[in-house]
């Protein structure tokens, strides 16, 4: 084997080694990152919670959606924070409430929509007023965020149905428990 063809092999070689412990220090890395995406997610998931609360209440008793309505009227005429409309729906507002910013970015307000889709399906599908299901454990069970808000012609809603009928088959153990909470999900998609 000539100098020139030992030279790139050992270049080579070298190379591969050094490329093996970029992606072995990739690999902690994105374990760590995979990890502060999770807590993160749960933590979204934990303030959607707090949001679906109190949208529900707002959505059921007309004395507290006015109250609410005043505190937001006041809040967004005093900042300017976002664009309003008569079609402005109650899930928007609530959320803008918590969500609030100056600088409302695209990808903030398409973020907001889709939360407002999943309140809107976990309202429909009575979350708040089963004592048995969170809304936390409801949105886990259904697959997350972007798999309750997709559009229900997808095949990704099946696949969110039965996460859903899985989890409660295997944590309530009733069967009719989770028909019900599967047919309220189905039931719930069919309306939004």
């Amino acid at each position: 084997m000539s100098n020139t063809t030992q030279n790139n092999a050992v270049e080579i070689a070298a190379a591969a080694e050094a490329s093996i412990k970029k992606l072995v220090a990739a690999r902690k890395t994105f374990a760590a990152a995979e990890n502060q995406y999770r807590n993160a997610k749960l933590a979204i998931y934990d303030v959607l919670a707090d949001i679906f609360d109190a949208y529900a209440l707002y959505k059921t008793d007309e004395k507290a959606r006015e109250v609410f309505q005043a505190s937001y009227e006041e809040m967004n005429t005093e900042n300017k924070y976002f664009p309003e409309t008569a079609a402005t729906s109650l899930e928007l507002k609530v959320l803008r409430f918590v969500t609030v910013s100056s600088k409302l970015s695209q990808f903030r307000a398409e973020r907001q929509k889709a939360y407002a889709s999943v309140l809107r399906t976990a309202f429909a599908a009575n979350i708040h007023t089963n004592e048995k299901v969170s809304f936390k454990s409801w949105l886990i069970a259904a697959g997350g965020i972007e798999e309750v808000r997709r559009p229900k012609s997808s095949a990704s809603n099946s696949t969110a149905i039965d996460n859903a009928r899985m989890y409660y088959n295997s944590v309530v153990k009733t069967a009719s428990i989770a028909q019900s909470f599967s047919k309220q999900i189905e039931d719930a998609t069919a309306k939004t």
